[in-house]
């Protein structure tokens, strides 16, 4: 079924769909979908419908969602007058890389207050890079996968536009992430870059949670398996 998201008090949507199995048990997770064209590529014909068809033959219920600028969201950004050419444009704006955070972030928020499912956040390519970060500023859902295939961590990738955010290169980047995400997120990396790889695997090292660090550059669908409990 389809549905949209909205902050409180805020003019912001999130256009959503949400599936959910025949049979699933009141303590199956359920499992936010987030890709970088938006939640059509989860459905038929989508480059990642397998994952939502595996899903689905396990029970587990899923929510789709498009971040602002994909998918049925794809025009908003152009909305609004933004000269993001003008120096000074980000000192009083936000940047679209920070309001897709906050769209992920409003979505977990709403799939904690409307029930007690544990949530598996299942990200996609820079999708992935978006759920990192917001997933270093909330408190720990049951699990993430995220498919981190041509993520980047250095300065030329942070300063895509889809990724332009600066500041939080200079803090660290996505290896600060794992600083905080560390001591209790429990983590399924699919192909990470070699250094993000190696920073996560140290950080988890010496917060003393390697059990919670799992990578892997075999198969996504296998990895995901064990990251919705199967």
């Amino acid at each position: 079924a389809g549905q949209l998201i909205s902050r409180r008090e805020e003019g912001d949507v999130i256009p959503a769909v949400r599936v959910t199995p025949d049979e699933c048990r009141d303590d199956a997770p359920i499992c936010l979908l987030i890709a970088p064209a938006g939640k059509q590529e989860f459905f038929a014909d989508g480059q990642h419908s397998a994952i939502l068809n595996t899903l689905l033959q396990r029970g587990r219920p899923a929510l789709a969602i498009d971040l602002i600028g994909s998918g049925d969201s794809a025009d908003m950004p152009a909305r609004s007058p933004r000269n993001e050419q003008d120096p000074s444009f980000f000192a009083f704006n936000h940047s679209l890389f920070s309001m897709r955070v906050q769209d992920i972030l409003t979505t977990i928020t709403l799939l904690r207050e409307e029930s007690k499912r544990p949530i598996v956040v299942i990200a996609m390519g820079e999708a992935a890079r978006a759920a990192l970060c917001a997933l270093a500023l909330t408190t720990p859902v049951k699990a993430a996968a995220l498919h981190l295939t041509g993520v980047g961590d250095d300065s030329a990738a942070w300063l895509a536009p889809e990724a332009f955010q600066p500041l939080i290169h200079k803090c660290g980047g996505l290896k600060g992430t794992m600083l905080a995400l560390a001591p209790q997120q429990e983590l399924f990396l699919f192909n990470p870059a070699t250094d993000l790889s190696d920073y996560a695997e140290s950080c988890y090292r010496v917060a003393d949670k390697p059990q919670k660090l799992h990578i892997s550059k075999d198969n996504f669908l296998s990895l995901l398996l064990q990251a919705i409990g199967v």
